[in-house]
């Protein structure tokens, strides 16, 4: 069971597998993170953040999101392209014409 999962995380691109042997013993596989999943930190912190907020574990929260940098507290959220933070509430999502929904929603030829 564990295998199938690593194969699925492998053909993902989320881990790479390496082979490996220890002296005496059998050749073995290793998995190590991609830069995917290095970047899938920012969804699994944002889904961390709102757990939080909205279902605290009893004991307390669990994990700090912190900058290695300086030690600071983390927060995710959204940023523009000039790196401004962008309150929630002015969040949307645009269905682009590459989505299914964009096509199924727009009239057929000789539809009016």
């Amino acid at each position: 069971m564990l295998t199938n999962r690593l194969s699925v995380l492998v053909d993902a691109g989320v881990l790479e597998k390496r082979a490996y042997k220890e002296e005496g013993t059998r050749p073995r596989m290793s998995y190590h993170p991609t830069p995917a999943a290095v970047q899938l930190k920012v969804v699994l912190g944002a889904l961390q953040q709102w757990g939080d907020e909205h279902v605290p574990p009893r004991e307390g929260v669990t994990l700090r999101r912190r900058s290695l940098s300086d030690d600071s507290d983390l927060h995710v959220g959204f940023v523009n392209d000039a790196a401004s933070l962008v309150p929630v509430e002015d969040v949307d999502f645009e269905h682009l014409p590459t989505h299914p929904l964009y096509r199924s929603a727009a009239p057929s030829p000789g539809r009016t």
